[in-house]
């Protein structure tokens, strides 16, 4: 198992920071590709959808061109009755076009509170890139000034006294 460098505040400082700055840039990352999918999911629901209340809107005019056709007829008695017919197919076909818009438009809402949320993390991701690097930088070279500087000189005078 990886420990943590706890031998220099310092050195866990930094290498704290580059853990930060890599999660920062993975996990927006993978929200976006999530968001893609979903996406496309999205896309591919509203053109069935359109495809739908297209065609029930082609079939609600050809009722109109077909009541509107009746309305020549003689016959009073024959005219209502189909006229009665058409006005209840058409009823429910007005129905089924507002039922097939209707998760059109839940989905395009989901898709903008999506996209809201998206935005979130790719701040949270610059932030958090930002903040990763100074802590990173600043971890490096106190790290370098305050430890590592003075343990080399040591060393190199250790080896000299050795010679």
């Amino acid at each position: 198992m990886i420990s943590p460098p706890t031998d220099s505040l310092y050195k866990f400082l930094a290498i704290s920071g580059l853990v930060i700055v890599g999660w920062s840039v993975a996990f927006p990352w993978d929200k976006h590709l999530e968001y893609e999918l979903k996406v496309a999911e999205v896309k591919a629901e509203v053109q069935k959808s359109k495809l739908k209340v297209e065609r029930l809107n082609s079939q609600y005019k050809s009722l109109l061109d077909e009541e509107s056709k009746l309305q020549a007829e003689r016959s009073e008695q024959d005219r209502k009755l189909k006229l009665a017919a058409i006005e209840g197919r058409k009823q429910k076909l007005y129905i089924e076009m507002l039922e097939a818009q209707q998760p059109v438009d839940e989905r395009v809402e989901a898709l903008k509170v999506l996209q809201d949320a998206l935005w979130s993390y790719y701040l949270m991701g610059l932030v958090s890139i930002i903040a990763g690097l100074i802590l990173a930088v600043a971890g490096f070279f106190l790290w370098y000034g305050r430890v590592q500087r003075y343990v080399d000189v040591k060393l190199r005078q250790d080896t000299e006294k050795e010679t």
